[in-house]
């Protein structure tokens, strides 16, 4: 019998060297060693975790990207994504200069029901160069949630945004969710259908995360 009822699946994007990876480790409670990664039907990698809502199991998996050429993930993967992390460094300028552009091209491609979350990394470092309410305001504008995190030095406190941001996004995951079929044995929760192929897409060049 399958031991979830939920399968959400997350897609974490931005510049190289924001945070990326120490995010998802962080979120998925690994804060000393990493995950180990597991195998999608589409030979890319995901990390698990699975964590109850609503007395709802749901069982997360994490895909990362990096940006090359200034491109996104293949539009199926924003397709059948369930919440997007756009990510940027607040101590780099540039990364939350292409916020933006992250989000005007998820836009394009992605199904009506698709949550964005913006995240704040290195919030611990003293060099910031992006302000704080300068975020807030990007959040404010596209009604978004924003949170700041510190990638470094995991705590209490730390711990603590890492859950809001699960309580802030998964039960609405779940109540989108509500209407799909109990899982039975043998049986997966149902995935998005991808849309047919998108001619001269933006999407190209991408390598995935190691």
């Amino acid at each position: 019998m399958c031991d979830y009822d939920f399968i959400f699946e997350f897609l974490v994007i931005g510049d190289c060297n924001v945070g990326k990876s120490s995010f998802v480790y962080q979120y998925c409670e690994n804060f000393k060693t990493k995950i180990r990664s597991r195998e999608r039907g589409d030979g890319n990698t995901f990390i698990p975790k699975l964590i109850r809502v609503d007395d709802k199991n749901c069982f997360l998996k994490f895909v990362k990207y990096y940006k090359r050429v200034n491109c996104l993930p293949n539009y199926r993967f924003i397709n059948i994504a369930d919440c997007i992390f756009i990510l940027f460094d607040v101590c780099n300028r540039e990364s939350f200069d292409n916020v933006g552009h992250y989000y005007n091209e998820i836009l394009k491609y992605s199904s009506e029901n698709l949550l964005i979350t913006l995240i704040g990394c290195k919030a611990d470092l003293l060099n910031r160069e992006v302000d704080q309410n300068e975020a807030l305001e990007f959040s404010k504008k596209h009604n978004i949630p924003y949170f700041e995190v510190n990638n470094f030095s995991p705590s209490e406190i730390e711990k603590n945004v890492y859950q809001q941001i699960s309580q802030t996004i998964l039960p609405e995951l779940v109540n989108i969710n509500s209407t799909t079929q109990p899982i039975t044995e043998n049986q997966h929760p149902p995935t998005k259908p991808h849309s047919p192929p998108i001619k001269n897409s933006f999407f190209k060049f991408w390598i995935k995360n190691k």
